[in-house]
């Protein structure tokens, strides 16, 4: 499922390009003008099996067959370096919640149990036309969904169960953290009430 082909790896970029600015990360502003923050869940729960349902219904609404998904970073020179893979997999949405966890946690090589799941610091997960897309951190243990502003509110009813960033703030974030307070309050800012 990790994606081999220059035209694959041509094509997610562009639209990671099109849909995230590059180099920013929570609590910053991390998706383009033209996408709408709809909710945040856990970085954990992305990276579980029982993510891939939300990926499915939001695949669905969209009309979209496949959901990209990998790391931002580290960077994909060092996977290139450290694994000789680029870190991009490619999932049709008849795909198993066994099978995304399977892709998610699978060793790059069988030697050592390195995978996305152990080493990827900041992710996406892209659907194919770039509907919608969702990033994630494990330094803040948030993940944002977002849909472009253009598309009917479809997405509405999946992300009803995701929290504002105020909400978010509160429950995912390490309160004990010291930087907490300008964490959450930054977040707040960059990510309004959903208007939807």
């Amino acid at each position: 499922m990790f994606i081999k082909e220059e035209t694959d790896r041509s094509r997610i970029s562009g639209a990671l390009a099109a849909s995230l600015r590059a180099g920013k990360a929570l609590p910053e502003l991390v998706f383009d003008i033209d996408f709408e923050a709809l909710g945040f869940e856990q970085f954990d729960y992305a990276l579980s099996a029982d993510f891939w349902s939300v990926l499915q219904s939001l695949a669905r609404a969209a009309g979209e067959r496949e959901i990209w998904l990998g790391a931002l970073t580290p960077s994909i020179d060092w996977y290139r370096e450290s694994f000789s893979v680029t870190p991009w997999l490619r999932i049709p949405i008849t795909a198993s919640a066994a099978d995304y966890w399977n892709a998610i946690n699978r060793p790059f090589d069988p030697r050592y149990p390195d995978s996305l799941l152990i080493t990827a610091e900041s992710m996406f997960w892209l659907s194919e036309r770039s509907s919608f897309v969702v990033y994630g951190d494990r330094s803040s243990e948030l993940c944002v969904l977002a849909a472009k502003k253009l598309v009917p509110p479809v997405f509405d009813e999946v992300a009803r169960n995701w929290k504002s960033a105020g909400d978010a703030a509160k429950s995912f974030l390490y309160k004990h953290a010291p930087n907490f307070e300008s964490v959450a309050q930054r977040l707040k800012e960059c990510y309004p009430t959903k208007s939807r």
